[in-house]
Order: structure tokens, then sequence, then C-alpha cells
């Protein structure tokens, strides 16, 4: 026999699939009903997340509590990120003089910046989108 809680939470690992399959994220039964998930980095050889739960209810909120942060840290590296290359190209404005090349030049920069980051976090985003959706909390 299982321990409780045990069948439901396998359940909402599998409603997340795309969550764990994308990371490398899994939960771990307990013998005594209290279970285990955990998100391990491997780069670094450590847990990122290692949390107990003890009801399917629970599960889910560590999992979209992770995906939260996920996407907090993403967005606050991708600001930063457009900051600096934003300021690498508005450094070069002359402010007595209009040159209308000069400001389409600085949009194409500008533009090329917002492409290349979303390239490189567009496929997180994607993944965090299908495992979140429908599953955010109404206000």
């Amino acid at each position: 026999m299982m321990p409780e809680g045990w069948e439901e939470a396998l359940e909402m690992a599998e409603r997340y699939r795309d969550y764990f399959s994308e990371r490398d994220a899994d939960i771990a039964l307990g013998r005594n009903g209290t279970h285990f998930f955990y998100v391990y980095d491997k780069e670094h050889g450590h847990f990122e997340v290692f949390h107990t739960f003890r009801t399917a209810a629970e599960l889910e909120e560590l999992i979209l509590g992770t995906l939260a942060e996920d996407l907090e840290c993403m967005n606050a590296v991708m600001a930063e990120n457009l900051h600096e290359r934003f300021d690498l190209t508005d450094i070069n404005e002359t402010l007595d003089n209009y040159a209308p090349r000069f400001h389409m030049h600085t949009l194409a920069e500008q533009l090329k910046a917002v492409a290349g980051e979303q390239e490189k976090w567009g496929r997180m985003m994607a993944q965090t989108y299908r495992a979140l959706c429908g599953r955010l909390p109404q206000e």
C-alpha cells in the first residue's frame, strides 16, 4: 500500500510533465507520508530546490513557485542585458545634432538586442508557459 497522498502526487507530477521533462526535477516517495520535491543543478552539483510535501496541492504550489521564480530571474537577466545593450547604443548619441540615420541605426541595434534575448530565453519561456498554462491562481 502506498503512503497517503502519493498517488495524487504522481497524478500532479504527470499534469506538470513538461516541467519535469525540461528540468532535472523529480519527486521522491517518503515512507512515512512526507514526500520530497527537488530540482537538481547538474552543472554546479547541488540542489536548487529541496522541499517536503504531503499533498498534491502542496506539490503543485512548489512547482508553481519554482516556475514563477525561474521567470522572475529570467526577466531580470533579460532586462539587465537589454539595458546594457541599449546603453552601449545610446552612448554614441550627439545631443546637439539631430540625425535621423543615427536613430534608425539605434533602433536597429535595439531590435537586434531584443531579438537576441528572445532567441536566448524564448525556449525556456515557452516551456514555462506550457507548464503554467491555466494553472496560475486567479486574483
